[in-house]
């Protein structure tokens, strides 16, 4: 777009029609300069698959084979998380950030919109105002899970801080 930003149609696990995106200017850069990265790589190692965004294709690749599945998704979050410290989160931990900072700001109906729900008793019941029973049994869960170590700078380990 003249404007800088860019336009993808996604494909959703699930749905058969395609969701339409618009990137803000700085992410529209930084996957531009994604493509650029992946094909200048792409062509070092002399693989014939190359990103274009005008056409239609995968963008997220991690081999001449193929896309990113959900398991390398999931594992470069949690690689991420850990270097960084800080307890793993899943893609789907971001869709319930986006939903619930949304809704503080917007309308329920343009969150719903938005996120793609199909009305507002999913986003509501499961994103805004989850069920004491639901919001329970998390913290059952959570409560189950081994307590994260962080290293001390004196290679000691303690708990980390809770958040």
């Amino acid at each position: 777009m003249p404007s800088g930003r860019l336009r993808l149609f996604l494909r959703e696990k699930g749905k058969a029609e395609p969701r339409e995106i618009e990137l803000s200017r700085d992410a529209a850069e930084a996957l531009r300069a994604y493509t650029g990265a992946f094909n200048y790589h792409a062509a070092i190692r002399r693989w014939r698959v190359r990103v274009h965004l005008r056409k239609p294709g995968p963008v997220w690749r991690n081999s001449p084979r193929g896309c990113w599945s959900y398991d390398d998704i999931v594992g470069t979050l949690r690689a991420g998380c850990r270097a960084a410290e800080v307890p793993a989160f899943t893609p789907h931990a971001l869709r319930r950030a986006f939903a619930t900072d949304a809704a503080s700001v917007l309308r329920r109906h343009t969150v719903a919109q938005a996120g793609g729900w199909k009305g507002l008793d999913r986003l509501d019941d499961h994103y805004i105002q989850p069920r004491g029973a639901t919001i329970r049994e998390k913290l059952i869960r959570s409560a189950r899970s081994p307590v994260p170590y962080k290293a001390a700078q004196d290679g000691t380990h303690e708990p980390a801080p809770a958040l």
